[in-house]
């Protein structure tokens, strides 16, 4: 099972710094792909569990790559393939407000 690493982290620490978590309703998210891996990439793939609206998690993708200048995938689980979504949930590791 992956675990966090440097960029897990960075991400982890973007989201309670900037209140996150609580201005867009999330309990936690999930890391998964090349950054789930430790392996360096252009992008951030995000798991979200939550249900939230399409506008808001538009706005938090906006605003994560603003803050981490790296481009963000948000996967939401309830619409994903269920390909995707089981891929996805062999190597997420999750952030969380702790």
């Amino acid at each position: 099972m992956p675990v966090k690493n440097s960029q897990i982290t960075e991400l982890e620490n973007t989201m309670i710094q900037n209140n996150l978590f609580e201005r867009f309703s999330l309990s936690r998210i999930g890391v998964f792909g090349s950054t789930a891996r430790g392996e360096q990439s252009n992008d951030i793939d995000i798991l979200i569990e939550d249900n939230v609206d399409y506008k808001s998690l538009s706005e938090l993708r906006d605003e994560l790559q603003r803050l981490m200048n790296k481009r963000i995938d948000i996967v939401i689980a309830r619409y994903a393939n269920p390909i995707v979504l089981h891929r996805a949930k062999k190597e997420v590791v999750y952030v969380t407000k702790h």
